[in-house]
């Protein structure tokens, strides 16, 4: 008498471990996936972040100048950040007389951050803001014509 119970429980069981297998491997791979996902969205809000900074940057740049150089009408300027291990950084800035204005004391001030370029990066952002202010000379005037 031949006992066939044993060839048959084997195979269940290499069955089940094939399973088990399969299942782990696509946990793993699914796990990779999203932590991948993770690291790029990480880097790309990093980015935007400096990208943002750089715009108040150039807007701050932008007073002082305007401050120094009645007749600054704007730059790029190219600052240079080692450490976050970006090319292309650039800012343009420009000044010009606010044209939707009723006073002729304003300044529109545009300021352009650009991190990256499209040909040597894989990420590249650009923002851009406009600003309305007063001329400085003019801002200071009315301050020491007051009153108080």
């Amino acid at each position: 008498m031949k006992q066939r119970s044993h060839p048959t429980r084997l195979g269940s069981f290499l069955i089940c471990v094939l399973v088990c297998l399969l299942v782990s491997i696509s946990l793993i791979a699914t796990s990779i996936q999203i932590s991948m996902r993770s690291r790029r969205e990480c880097t790309q809000s990093r980015i935007m972040r400096q990208t943002s900074l750089l715009v108040d940057a150039g807007f701050s740049r932008a007073i002082e100048q305007l401050e120094a150089d009645d007749e600054y009408r704007g730059e790029t300027w190219k600052p240079t950040i080692s450490t976050l291990g970006l090319d292309g950084i650039s800012v343009e800035i420009e000044a010009s007389s606010a044209q939707a204005s009723s006073s002729r004391n304003d300044l529109q001030v545009t300021v352009i951050a650009r991190i990256g370029s499209e040909k040597t990066s894989n990420v590249s952002t650009q923002l851009t803001r406009t600003f309305t202010i007063q001329r400085p000379e003019a801002l200071n005037a009315e301050v020491n014509s007051c009153p108080f």
